[in-house]
């Protein structure tokens, strides 16, 4: 079995391989079926939460031409014969599973086994948003967004966050986010300031917001 540093290495070449949609479909099935057997960290008001063991077993590995697709219990998927080639925009699903290696490595976990949001820009990019939470948070009151270009990191947003309401798409090439605002005596779990939206959007070169983060606990 790979360790889990060479398995996220290995996740993160998937994105730049093409293959046929059935090909792609029956790799993200396996490692659907793979998360769904791990147990799920539970955080707050999250239904669970896929920390780093997941993103472990969610591997693809690149074999002769061809790919292993791994589930919980070891089992292989014969490879295709489908011959691997270079591709500008990768497929969604492999991209997915791509991306959430990049925030596992970054010590984060994500709720979903998609983006947030996801949105094309001018030029026909996919600007994606992941809501993550800190995996070394004890409560689970520690967001950041992870913004994606074409499965390629970004950034993150500016602030580390208590909490993130929602991220959605704001046009072309914009992601709106949604941050609770506290005030000086509100517990974690009920902010009561009046939430502040954020849009994020791609230029070209980088990602801008049109406001600052708001200021909490003040």
């Amino acid at each position: 079995m790979k360790s889990e540093k060479e398995t996220l290495e290995q996740l993160g070449t998937v994105s730049e391989v093409k293959m046929s949609p059935q090909r792609q479909q029956e790799i993200w099935n396996h490692i659907e079926e793979a998360l769904g057997q791990e147990k799920p960290k539970r955080a707050k008001r999250h239904s669970g939460v896929w920390g780093t063991s997941a993103a472990a077993v969610a591997a693809v590995l690149l074999v002769a031409g061809g790919f292993y697709a791994y589930s919980g219990h070891g089992q292989r998927k014969p490879p295709s014969n489908t011959t691997a080639s270079r591709t500008t925009v990768p497929n969604n699903s492999v991209t997915y599973a791509s991306e959430m290696a990049v925030i596992h490595s970054k010590g984060y976990s994500v709720t979903a086994h998609k983006p947030n949001a996801s949105v094309k820009t001018a030029t026909g990019e996919t600007l994606s948003a992941w809501i993550c939470i800190l995996s070394a948070s004890q409560d689970g009151y520690a967001e950041h967004v992870f913004f994606f270009l074409n499965g390629k990191f970004l950034e993150t947003d500016a602030q580390l966050s208590p909490e993130i309401t929602t991220a959605k798409a704001a046009g072309t090439g914009a992601i709106a986010v949604t941050y609770p605002v506290y005030k000086s005596t509100d517990a974690l779990a009920k902010p009561t300031g009046t939430p502040v939206t954020i849009t994020y959007t791609w230029n070209g070169s980088k990602l801008v917001a049109n406001k600052p983060y708001p200021k909490q606990f003040g």
